[in-house]
């Protein structure tokens, strides 16, 4: 009952790559068809050789395949058919060596290919996927599932050559010996077959069991390092720790599981196959006496290829049903739907007279309440509005929505007349997007420059740094520089790990001031700031050259109080909005 799914899969794989991949597939499967013929022939040559050592007049006799094949053997026979043997062995094995060159090479292009596309088709999507979706189940996906789609396509390559190879073997020694050959094939056809039966189910469990655990385990993980803090201050190591190996235990027990129940057979298999191969031999032997030698002999060289490829094709087999689970998932996450825009074909909103929001309802997914009810609001170009509420209010959603990251239940935005919801496709909201630089409290930073930070995605020869320097100014952290007796160059460490949490919020404001967008929405992104620090920095922001149009959300009143108007959310409601005098006598 497992197999159609795991030809399903199969199936699903190569109807999702492209017509490069398929193409190289093809051409693997076609030297594997090579390699077989050439396995064949070698076999082939081997009795020939060990029987000119016994008995050379008799291979004379045997080949009739030309005359002027049979006189160039008539001499020297010896020495003639252990030069073709040895040539022939030397041939396949260099063949074998490029097929598993070409194979790697196969397996790196098609697996690059995967994770490209799983990661393009994740980064791409909208704000609710990553609402709705944990981090841990997304770098599981990257990571883990990933891997996972790697051995299924190594066994699934192992499974394609040792098949062709086994074919060309069994085809060599029914060429030898019918009777020996389908008895000894049978026998171990059967048994590969029932124990197959048996573990099939089992394997497969065992691979959904391991996928559960290890998102468990890297979740653990990600908790730990995000709190290491905290954790080395409350000597929390220990409880971490324990955490962390029950979660690594299970996931390789299941590995481990795995590992035993496809491998196991081969020692049985490989007693048998020879037990049963030197009965056969045992009973041609009575019939044919000394010339038993001969077949005997490259009956071994056969089995002793033969076992270990039928091993592998059983093997592989199975380990496609444990590593089954983590492929489904990531060609799932390659049929991911994301907007493809044509970026000439866009037509841009540009914001310059204002924002209208009417009658704006929003509610999550699963939710029975609405987050946002009914919120109508009119801001001016080059304003200067203050947000505040407690947690829970509606703040953020409100600010996700007027950025154009979540879509209202209902209710516009309209910019300048214009609804960037109107639309079906995203053309508009891409649009508008571009318009907005958005400070969150807590800062992306990568692990590189100051300045690299601050012009972040921009290649270095592009960078302006005319512009590094006034909006190092302009965001207060010249003192960062002064007191690391650096530059611009300075590295910033891991997530800002040498900075303090106020460097930080001064880096994504010079950041923003930088990018040079009409509008700056600053999310909580001053808190870190002392008083004067925070009053200067507003300050230099509303009095840019370039008049910017302010979103600030805060809990702090000093970060609000230059607004010319402050909106109250509650209940996710706008429950009254203050003007810059009245609020700063309240």
């Amino acid at each position: 009952m497992y197999r159609p799914n795991i030809i399903n899969s199969i199936l699903n794989l190569y109807g999702n790559i492209d017509f490069k991949r398929r193409f190289q597939l093809i051409i693997l499967i076609f030297l594997n068809l090579i390699n077989g013929v050439l396995e064949f022939v070698t076999l082939s040559s081997a009795s020939l050789f060990l029987e000119s050592l016994i008995n050379p007049s008799s291979v004379i006799e045997k080949i009739k395949w030309t005359e002027s094949f049979s006189l160039y053997l008539s001499n020297n026979i010896v020495q003639k058919t252990t030069f073709i043997f040895i040539f022939l062995i030397i041939l396949s094995t260099s063949l074998r060596i490029f097929n598993l060159w070409i194979s790697m090479k196969f397996r790196v292009s098609l697996l690059v290919y995967l994770e490209s596309k799983v990661y393009k088709n994740i980064i791409h999507q909208e704000l609710d996927y990553h609402i709705n979706t944990s981090s841990t189940k997304i770098i599981n996906d990257l990571t883990r599932n990933i891997d996972k789609a790697n051995f299924f396509i190594e066994n699934l390559l192992s499974l394609i050559t040792c098949i062709i190879l086994s074919i060309s073997l069994v085809i060599g020694l029914i060429n030898l010996s019918f009777s020996i050959t389908i008895f000894t094939v049978i026998m171990l056809s059967v048994l590969y077959t029932f124990i197959g039966i048996i573990t099939s189910k089992k394997v497969k469990i065992y691979g959904k069991y391991e996928l559960r655990s290890s998102q468990e385990f890297l979740q653990i993980i990600q908790e730990s390092l995000g709190a290491i803090k905290e954790i080395i201050l409350s000597g929390k190591q220990k409880f971490f720790l324990q955490k962390y190996n029950e979660a690594s235990y299970i996931s390789r027990k299941y590995q481990g599981l795995s590992g035993f129940v496809t491998t196991f057979p081969r020692y049985l298999f490989e007693g048998v196959g020879l037990i049963v191969i030197g009965l056969a031999g045992y009973i041609v032997f009575s019939n044919m006496g000394k010339d038993i030698v001969p077949l005997i002999g490259t009956f071994a060289l056969g089995a002793q290829k033969l076992l270990p490829s039928m091993q592998t094709v059983y093997r592989s087999w199975q380990l496609l049903f444990f590593y089954d689970e983590g492929l489904k998932r990531v060609l799932k996450l390659i049929k991911l739907n994301y907007q493809k825009l044509d970026k000439k074909q866009i037509n841009a909103i540009n914001f310059n007279k204002e924002i209208i929001i009417k009658n704006l309802f929003y509610k999550y997914k699963n939710s029975d309440s609405f987050s946002l009810k009914n919120i109508n609001l009119v801001i001016k170009k080059g304003e200067n509005i203050g947000i505040m509420g407690i947690t829970g209010s509606g703040k953020t959603t409100f600010i996700n929505i007027l950025m154009g990251l979540q879509k209202p239940s209902a209710g516009e935005i309209l910019v300048d007349g214009r609804n960037i919801f109107e639309s079906e496709n995203l053309e508009y909201l891409y649009s508008w997007r571009k318009n907005i630089n958005h400070v969150p409290q807590k800062i992306y930073l990568t692990n590189s420059t100051l300045v690299n930070n601050i012009a972040l995605g921009i290649p270095q020869p592009k960078i302006d740094f005319k512009k590094i320097n006034f909006s190092i100014k302009k965001a207060c952290l010249e003192d960062l520089i002064r007191q690391r007796n650096s530059n611009i160059f300075l590295l910033v460490g891991e997530d800002g790990i040498k900075l303090s949490g106020g460097q930080k919020q001064r880096i994504g404001i010079a950041r923003a001031i930088y990018n040079d967008l009409d509008i700056i929405i600053l999310d909580e992104s001053t808190n870190a700031l002392d008083h004067d620090t925070e009053a200067e920095i507003m300050k230099n922001i509303y009095n840019l050259p370039n008049k910017k149009t302010t979103i600030t959300i805060s809990h702090s009143k000093n970060a609000l109080l230059t607004c010319d108007r402050i909106i109250e959310f509650r209940k996710g409601k706008i429950y009254k909005i203050t003007s810059k005098e009245e609020f700063k006598t309240n």
